[in-house]
């Protein structure tokens, strides 16, 4: 039996080569070793495939390991519905830690969440002159750490936001499944060695709850099913993550805006009130050789009869 607490790295590499059945029973072994030297831990749950697959491991292992939501408040209502309705169905014991904003009033007092590509063009003295901001990267922190200051806990199990299979590789490879962090804690991440295709199968297979349809979007046409991997298709995000993100492309052309646009129409009409696309056009004007990237992006949003008005450089 590995001792996951002290594996090399050739291990690790040599797990990864594994079977599944060996992948999967060395997930739940892990969880096993770690709940038996833990005294407070907890399992960080947003709401995505990979949560409902830990959060069901672990929930039938030990029922008594309670799971937190970390509220940061930039996510659309759906994502905190489900995320309760997934806690009720399986009775689980649940913290909720809020960051104290909503996406209204973050951007109506932050500003706009911004991306690398930006960060590249605009320094951080003028991020105020475009209503622009990195503040959003210290929302999960701020409830992560409200939550820390109340129950202390030790270890936190928590899944992979890359859904890329190279990516869960390279952190196995680095850090194994458990990793220490800030506050005296340590992070473990049982589901890295399986992939996105095979955590899909396990919700199937064991019919746990999880919101399948916020993995499907509109591509050439058609509505692409969350287990459609034609035309080198891969879901990368779902509608369950921050919503005002501009971070977010995928293959199907459009930004997360975008999907927003026509799947919660209502909800993009007051996000651009607040003058997202504005702030992107001033960067534009400003920066008009160094903008390619946001122009890029830009191009992801709905297409306006304003936007066709606006002459710059090719951009529409």
């Amino acid at each position: 039996m590995i001792d996951f607490f002290n594996t090399t790295k050739e291990q690790r590499k040599t797990l990864l080569k594994a079977d599944y059945n060996t992948r999967l029973e060395a997930t739940k072994e892990c969880i096993r070793q770690v709940l038996a030297k833990a005294k407070r831990p907890v399992i960080q749950f947003s709401g995505g495939a990979d949560s409902c697959v830990l959060g069901w491991f672990i929930h039938n292992i030990d029922k008594t390991v309670p799971f937190l939501f970390n509220d940061w408040g930039l996510f659309l209502p759906r994502t905190k519905e489900f995320v309760l309705e997934y806690f009720n169905k399986y009775k689980v014991k649940y913290f909720i830690s809020d960051s104290g904003y909503n996406y209204k009033s973050f951007m109506k007092e932050k500003g706009l969440p911004i991306f690398k590509g930006v960060r590249k063009i605009v320094t951080k003295k003028d991020y105020k002159k475009y209503n622009i901001s990195e503040d959003c990267r210290k929302l999960k922190n701020i409830c992560w750490k409200k939550f820390i200051n109340e129950y202390h806990p030790d270890y936190y199990f928590i899944g992979i936001i890359a859904d890329e299979l190279a990516q869960r590789k390279t952190i196995f490879i680095n850090h194994g499944f458990i990793q220490k962090k800030e506050y005296n804690t340590f992070s473990v991440k049982p589901i890295v060695l399986l992939t996105k295709k095979e955590i899909f199968s396990i919700l199937e297979e064991n019919k746990i709850l999880w919101a399948k349809d916020a993995y499907e979007y509109e591509y050439k046409g058609k509505t692409v099913k969350w287990y459609d991997c034609s035309e080198k298709i891969k879901v990368r995000h779902s509608d369950l993550e921050c919503f005002i993100c501009p971070v977010r492309f995928t293959e199907e052309g459009w930004g997360r805006l975008g999907r927003l646009a026509r799947k919660y129409p209502k909800i993009y009409e007051e996000v651009m009130k607040l003058g997202i696309r504005d702030s992107f056009i001033k960067i534009i004007q400003d920066y008009p050789n160094k903008s390619d990237y946001i122009k890029r992006f830009l191009k992801t949003y709905p297409i306006t009869e304003e936007d066709k008005n606006i002459k710059i450089r090719g951009l529409f």
